[in-house]
């Protein structure tokens, strides 16, 4: 057991360790946070691993699509501080909005990353170096993995949506409407046949 607790939290640095020294392609994914980009804009923008990135991942049993990572940019010097959170919806209703939150100190430039990996039953929930485990309730599923493309603008205290993972009990429920997964209003929706958890965060002050 003991063992089986240390590869895991081997596994989880090692991921992380890589991903921070090789670096991700920071080829832009659309032409808007190009432009960003250049402007020297305070954004958040989605990076796309590269291939050798992806075989690591694969290597260490995970599938690259169970990740979000995303690099932040110019942060005023005012916003100090990074909150995030995972909120858990289910059969329709809100579970709790705090599954896993995590408060991290910041500079100007920085990465978030989050991850899903199922495991002896389990899903396992890493985000912004903390980490969670607990029983997966839904055993044969479906799951989409939406990350959220667009250029988010950083404003203090603004809350944005980094992206959703929505996970289905059985083909019989249908295919989901992929471009309902980052509108807040479809969340118990789309809840009701299955699980949604949606990755969110802020930029704060703090003054301590």
């Amino acid at each position: 057991m003991y063992y089986k607790k240390l590869k895991k939290l081997i596994t989880v640095v090692f991921l992380v360790t890589i991903v921070g020294l090789t670096g991700c392609n920071d080829k832009p994914i659309n032409k808007d946070i190009s432009k960003d980009a250049e402007n020297k804009d305070s954004v958040i923008r989605l990076i796309e691993f590269d291939d050798e990135q992806k075989e690591i991942i694969r290597g260490l049993g995970n599938n690259p699509n169970n990740i979000f990572y995303f690099k932040y940019s110019n942060v005023p010097k005012e916003l100090n501080w990074l909150e995030m959170s995972v909120t858990h919806y289910e059969k329709g209703k809100l579970v709790t909005d705090k599954l896993l939150r995590t408060s991290n100190q910041i500079s100007s430039e920085g990465k978030i990353l989050c991850m899903f990996k199922r495991e002896d039953g389990n899903l396992r929930i890493t985000l912004d170096g903390g980490t969670l485990v607990r029983a997966n309730s839904i055993k044969n599923c479906i799951i989409y993995n939406k990350p959220n493309t667009k250029t988010i603008n950083i404003k203090q205290d603004e809350e944005f949506i980094l992206g959703v993972r929505i996970v289905i009990e059985d083909e019989k429920q249908g295919k989901v409407n992929e471009a309902k997964l980052l509108d807040e209003k479809k969340y118990k929706e789309l809840s009701k046949v299955g699980a949604v958890y949606v990755v969110r965060g802020k930029f704060i002050n703090n003054k301590e």
